[in-house]
Order: C-alpha cells, then sequence, then structure tokens
C-alpha cells in the first residue's frame, strides 16, 4: 500500500510538473506575443517621437526666424517713426519760412508799389495809346492807382483802367493784377475837356 501511494503521489507530482510545465509554456508564448506587441508599440512611439521631433525643430526654426523678421521689422518701424518725426519737424520748419518769405515777399511788393506810384507821380510818359485804341497826347502821370492811373494830357485829365494799360505798365506799377480774373468797371474820366484823346 505504501508503494501504491507513492505511485499516486508520484503521479500526481508528475501531473502537476506537466502542468506547471504546460502554464509556463503558454504564459510564455503569451508573454512572447505581448513583447512583441510592446516592441511594435514601442516601434510606432519612436516613429511619433522622430517625426514629432522633427516638426518641433522645424516649427522651432520657423519660429526663431519669424522671430527675428520680426525683430526686423520693429526696428524698421522705430526707424521710420524717428525719420517720420523729422520729416514732420523740417516740413513745420520749411512752412515757417515759407509763410516769412511770403510775408517778406508781400512786404516787398507793397513797399516797391508805394515807392514807384509815388516816384511816377509827374513822370511824361509822351503819347499813350489804350488797348482800346484811344490814344492820348503829351501824357503826365498825375497818380498811380490799384485801379489804374490818373493822367494829365493835352486835353485835360483822365483816369485809365489798369487792364487798358499795355502789361509792361501795369507790372511796372503792380497794378490790375488783381483783377485780371474779376475786373472790376472802369472809373469815370475826369476831364476839363470834352474832346478827350483822339
Amino acid at each position: 500500500m505504501v508503494g501504491m501511494i507513492v505511485l499516486v503521489m508520484a503521479g500526481v507530482g508528475l501531473s502537476i510538473v506537466v502542468d506547471h510545465r504546460l502554464k509556463f509554456s503558454s504564459g510564455h508564448s503569451a508573454a512572447q506575443k505581448e513583447v512583441r506587441t510592446g516592441d511594435e508599440i514601442m516601434g510606432d512611439l519612436k516613429n511619433q517621437h522622430e517625426e514629432r521631433s522633427t516638426l518641433l525643430a522645424n516649427s522651432s526654426d520657423k519660429r526663431h526666424s519669424r522671430l527675428l523678421a520680426f525683430d526686423e521689422l520693429t526696428r524698421e518701424s522705430e526707424s521710420l517713426k524717428k525719420k517720420q518725426a523729422l520729416m514732420v519737424a523740417k516740413q513745420q520748419a520749411l512752412t515757417a519760412a515759407v509763410s516769412q518769405l511770403e510775408a517778406d515777399a508781400l512786404r516787398y511788393r507793397a513797399e516797391y508799389r508805394q515807392n514807384s506810384w509815388t516816384r511816377a507821380a509827374g513822370e511824361n510818359l509822351g503819347n499813350l495809346k489804350l488797348k482800346s485804341g484811344r490814344e492820348y497826347e503829351s501824357v503826365t502821370i498825375t497818380r498811380v492807382t490799384e485801379a489804374g492811373l490818373e493822367i494829365s494830357h493835352e486835353n485835360g485829365f483822365s483816369r485809365i483802367p489798369a487792364l487798358e494799360l499795355d502789361p509792361k505798365l501795369r507790372d511796372r506799377f503792380q497794378i490790375g493784377l488783381t483783377n485780371r480774373q474779376n475786373p472790376q468797371k472802369t472809373e469815370p474820366e475826369l476831364s476839363e475837356n470834352p474832346q478827350q484823346g483822339r
């Protein structure tokens, strides 16, 4: 009976070893399969990591170049703002200078006109022919006005509108220049004798 028990025990032990061996073998196969699956996943993850790293590096390079371009544009913008401020200051200075020159020119013109008008009184012009064809003989300027000339001649006194005068006389006395667009009505002539001009 002891022999039988030993045999049963040996059979049970052998059965356990075989069962364990089979379990180990199937567990080993499952583990190898899991390892292969894990290797595939790791390979995929490694590839994804490399792709993402490349994209990150490229995007980092692009971002860096964009930052450099942005910095350059910022510097150019600041430089342009400074240039604009200088140009505005120059423009203001030139505007002031032009205003001063215009004021000086107006003052000079007014002085020139007044002096030439004053000096012209008593000047003998000889015969004076107007644009209308009328002619005065022995003409002497008695006064120059904005409207024209006041003259004495062999037949009396007359006012000659600026637009009737020769352009050289108008330019010389700076008269009738503002009337070119809107001619004023001519002033009535002064006369001592109705036989004026010929």
